[in-house]
């Protein structure tokens, strides 16, 4: 029950926050250019398969954008959630989506690692910006200039509408943990074969656990701990299992979590609806990375208050250490040679990434400089 009371709190405080943001996104009415024509058009219900509980920033955005989107489209799009994906596991949205079982998915990057190989290159890269802003406006551009990203996505027909971004990063154990030293020979389960790479370089012993069996992982022992981002402990109640945190909020969790709709599905759609979709999903980003700049501090605070949680910040000469392990120094060219012999554009896409993160992180110092 205490627990209960703790997540409608911070469901409030969201919600108070979400509608005052919500006032400035939207005009009280949309304009003649983009009304549909006066032709009767039958409803469309759209079924959303979204990974995970109704817990978290990730999930309040995605039910505030279907409400959006059933709003500005006057009733003629309906939006019907599938939480956990119902029947759906978690890595089978994508193909779900492709076929039309669903028409809407949210899609973790880092559970497709073959399926979206070239959303992965962002993930080849341990230290990157904390500023949620900063984060996304890489991953804009990048998405913009290569055009192998939303190729890929093609090739499942999926149509990108939006992505949210995973910060910051937590490694967590069942004992106390105050250096990455204390994960030495121990099993830490990640969802991402790159964070697994991770892990193991720094010693660990590094399980392929996706996101939803890391709670039963971790009551069963399977597991010792586990690296995801904080939202992710926080949305699946992982503190009831486990207690030790150690974070820097310069690791990256960089794999974005993709909004997509069925192609076939979009172009379906009315003009007018699919540019009323799209506005929807920028203003969902925007919106998304004004609350998780707060939602870290509040997260902490009430996994502190419900389960008497422990989070050490981890010091940055230990974090670039690690980063500087030739094991992890090497996942970038890992990369590259897997991306060639899939007849990518490697040394392109890394050298963009690569770029556009040093710059992301010189903006970010200079600002905390001022």
């Amino acid at each position: 029950m205490r627990a209960k009371r703790i997540r409608d709190r911070v469901f409030v405080v969201f919600l108070s926050t979400l509608l005052s943001l919500t006032l400035s996104f939207f005009p009280k009415h949309i304009s003649a250019e983009e009304r549909p024509s006066e032709k009767a058009v039958e409803p469309v219900t759209l079924r959303w398969a979204q990974q995970g509980p109704q817990t978290g920033v990730h999930s309040k955005i995605i039910l505030w954008m279907g409400r959006e989107i059933e709003k500005h489209t006057e009733g003629r799009i309906k939006i019907q959630m599938k939480w956990n994906a119902d029947l759906t596991k978690e890595r089978e949205i994508l193909g779900a989506t492709m076929t039309g079982n669903y028409h809407m998915g949210t899609i973790d990057v880092a559970d497709y690692p073959r399926q979206l190989f070239t959303w992965g290159i962002f993930n080849a890269f341990m230290i990157g910006p904390s500023d949620p802003f900063i984060v996304s406006e890489i991953k804009q551009v990048c998405i913009k200039q290569i055009p192998a990203f939303n190729a890929e996505l093609e090739r499942w027909n999926q149509r990108l509408i939006t992505f949210f971004n995973y910060l910051p990063s937590v490694i967590s154990l069942t004992r106390p943990i105050t250096s990455i030293n204390h994960i030495k020979g121990r099993r830490i389960g990640a969802s991402s074969i790159w964070l697994l790479a991770m892990l193991e370089a720094i010693g660990a012993r590094g399980v392929s656990i996706p996101g939803p069996g890391s709670y039963a992982a971790l009551e069963r022992g399977s597991i010792d701990g586990y690296l995801s981002s904080l939202d992710h402990y926080y949305r699946y109640s992982l503190d009831e299992v486990v207690k030790n945190y150690l974070f820097s909020k310069n690791q990256w969790q960089p794999q974005p979590v993709l909004v997509t709709v069925n192609r076939d599905v979009w172009n379906a759609l009315l003009e007018a609806d699919r540019k009323i979709i799209v506005d929807i999903g920028k203003k969902a980003l925007k919106l998304q990375n004004k609350l998780s700049r707060d939602f870290g501090d509040l997260y902490m605070s009430d996994m502190k208050k419900r389960s008497n949680a422990v989070f050490t910040e981890m010091p940055e000469t230990e974090l670039k250490t690690w980063a500087e392990l030739p094991a992890v120094k090497e996942l970038p060219q890992q990369w590259v040679k897997e991306a060639k012999a899939a007849g990518l554009p490697a040394n392109e896409i890394l050298e963009l990434v690569k770029k556009k993160i040093q710059q992301g992180l010189l903006k970010e110092q200079q600002r905390s400089e001022r």
